[in-house]
C-alpha cells in the first residue's frame, strides 16, 4: 500500500485496517510487529513520516536505518484510534525488543 502525501489520518488508518482485515485480520499479524509489517501496512512515506515524528505506536531504536517494533494490538488500537478521530492514547505504548 502507498502512502501518499495529501491523505488524511484517518483515511490512511482505514486503508491499513482494511489492508489487515483482508489478509486475515489482527489474529494473523505477528504478535510483535516490524519495520516490514509496518512499512507494508501503512505504505513507506506514512511510516516514515510516523517514525520521524515519533507519532506512530511502538518503539524505535535510534541507529542506522532504524529498528521499530510494535505489539499487535497495540498497533490496530492506535490504528482505529486515529480512523475515530481519537487523540492516540497509546502511542507510546510498546513492547521491548524481542
Amino acid at each position: 500500500m502507498a502512502g501518499g502525501g495529501g491523505i488524511a489520518l484517518h483515511k490512511r488508518a482505514e486503508l491499513a485496517l482494511t489492508a489487515i482485515a483482508a489478509t486475515g485480520g489482527r489474529a494473523a499479524l505477528p504478535e510483535v510487529l516490524t519495520n516490514a509489517e509496518g512499512r507494508a501496512l501503512m505504505g513507506e512515506q506514512w511510516f516514515a513520516s510516523a517514525l520521524l515524528t515519533q507519532t506512530i505506536a511502538g518503539i524505535q531504536v535510534d541507529h542506522p536505518g532504524g529498528v521499530w517494533r510494535c505489539d499487535r494490538d497495540a498497533f490496530v488500537t492506535w490504528l482505529e484510534e486515529l480512523l475515530y478521530d481519537h487523540p492516540p492514547a497509546i502511542a507510546a505504548a510498546a513492547v521491548d525488543d524481542p
